[in-house]
């Protein structure tokens, strides 16, 4: 009967793991995503043309 237990709560604990990895694994992938797409958002902003005037007052 304790190994009966024993194995069901090894398998309890192996499905408990695989579901926070895969919710860690989502979490960053979302986060990643995220960022470059706020960074590339950023990219159509005032904020950066006017970062970026003064290189092209000065290009040859």
């Amino acid at each position: 009967m304790l190994a009966t237990n024993t194995k069901s709560l090894q398998i309890k604990e192996q499905k408990i793991a695989l579901l926070v990895t895969a919710l860690g694994d989502n979490t960053l992938r979302f986060s990643i995503a995220l960022i470059l797409i706020w960074i590339g958002v950023m990219k159509f902003t005032g904020y950066e043309a006017g970062a970026i005037e003064g290189l092209l007052l000065f290009q040859c």
